[in-house]
């Protein structure tokens, strides 16, 4: 209690045993802007795992009316909680009224390699699909959430959760938006959506980490999706502003009109771009 709006603290908590043995940890961090504002990071058991996430709620937020919640999945080896204090989602939530959760991945090895990942290839033993599910819930009990505006968004391995989600969950999600993210051959294989699912996808050619010509490729994963969703084959092809000269890339937007409402794809071409958020440096 007590602290300034939107200034930057230090503090330290030491912990001390019985034998006289002491730890101190050192931590810092800036206060909101807007007072009425929410950041929440919680913890809680769910089939056998500790899982955790973080949520945000803007400060129009009105126990009165139900708002839209946006759901961010995080790339490979990401932090949902340090990740939501400094990204610009919150403000865009404040800008459009939504509430915005960010669960956290576990630890899994694959390759060699022990990350944070989302279980987006089959690969791990848990249910991250399960996990959105009851959060979705969660958030409904907890706060007054339009269950028809529930979306999810992520990037990289993020992305890849978030197609992979978007099958499972479809009767639950209005939309996706998956940002330099794929989905896998041995989940595209028999992927299939029995409604259609508006898109919005964002890809830079020189990814070298996701490639946007892997298999399936981007372009391939967009024919998918123009066909479930009954849109024009041919899209409406716009060069956006190049509003920064300075890193080497511009911007393709393919707009392809649905027939139905609500099933419309945006996909954005990132030319030269590499595996990052677009106009995220």
């Amino acid at each position: 209690s007590g602290l300034v709006a939107g200034k930057y603290y230090k503090g330290e908590i030491i912990a001390r045993d019985k034998a006289g043995n002491s730890q101190k940890v050192i931590f810092n961090f800036t206060t909101l802007l807007t007072d009425n504002s929410i950041l929440v990071h919680r913890f809680f058991k769910y089939q056998g795992y500790q899982r955790e996430f973080a949520y945000y709620l803007p400060a129009s937020y009105d126990s009165t009316v139900d708002m839209p919640l946006v759901i961010s999945l995080h790339g490979a080896n990401g932090n949902a909680w340090k990740e939501l204090e400094k990204t610009s989602f919150k403000t865009i939530a404040e800008k459009e009224n939504f509430i915005l959760l960010m669960p956290q991945a576990l630890l899994g090895t694959f390759n060699g390699e022990t990350i944070y990942q989302w279980n987006a290839h089959y690969i791990f033993q848990w249910d991250d699909v399960s996990l959105l599910n009851q959060l979705i819930d969660f958030m409904f009990t907890e706060y007054y959430i339009d269950l028809s505006k529930v979306y999810i968004s992520g990037m990289s391995n993020g992305g890849f959760m978030t197609f992979f989600a978007a099958r499972a969950l479809q009767h639950r999600i209005a939309a996706i938006a998956p940002i330099a993210g794929l989905i896998s051959d041995n989940v595209f294989i028999d992927y299939s959506l029995n409604r259609p699912m508006p898109l919005c996808y964002m890809h830079g050619t020189a990814d070298p980490i996701v490639r946007i010509d892997g298999s399936p490729s981007a372009d391939e994963i967009i024919s998918f999706f123009v066909e479930n969703n009954n849109c024009n084959v041919t899209p409406q092809v716009t060069q956006l502003p190049d509003n920064n000269p300075n890193d080497n890339s511009t911007v393709t937007l393919y707009h392809y009109n649905g027939y139905w409402n609500d099933s419309e794809i945006q996909y954005y071409k990132i030319i030269g771009r590499g595996h990052t958020e677009p106009g995220v440096e």
